[in-house]
């Protein structure tokens, strides 16, 4: 499989994966609050839940069209991948360290957007070595 391929699939990947998880931020915002115990009250915990229901959608549309219409965005989209799931993972680090361990689900995705990290990375320089863009 040539690098071109293992960016596209790397890309639609992330972008779906990503979207799913942000349309239950979205279609149902209190799927979540309700999965961990507690309740959205307020039309402002909805508004920051249908927030984050559409930057996760505005990320992954961007990975899916980087991958199948522009692959000289490519490595915008590798970095932008990296960007984001660094940011959440050492979020959740964090959190695990200073608040102690959250619920099981949310440990699994610490562990996924690391593992998505580190696979994009590899990705990355693997593309950037062979100056494959």
């Amino acid at each position: 499989m040539n690098m071109r391929r293992i960016r596209q699939a790397s890309l639609i990947n992330a972008g779906v994966g990503l979207s799913v998880i942000g349309l239950g931020y979205g279609i149902n915002p209190s799927f979540y609050p309700h999965l961990y115990g507690y309740a959205l009250t307020t039309v402002n915990e909805v508004h920051i839940f249908r927030a984050l229901c559409t930057l996760y959608l505005a990320f992954g549309a961007f990975w899916i069209y980087a991958a199948l219409k522009k692959p000289q965005w490519h490595e915008v989209a590798l970095i932008s991948i990296m960007v984001l799931m660094f940011g959440l993972f050492s979020g959740r680090l964090f959190s695990l360290i200073v608040d102690g361990i959250a619920h099981p689900l949310l440990v699994f995705y610490t562990v996924l957007e690391i593992l998505v990290f580190v696979q994009i990375g590899f990705v990355w320089l693997k593309s950037s070595e062979r100056n494959d863009w």
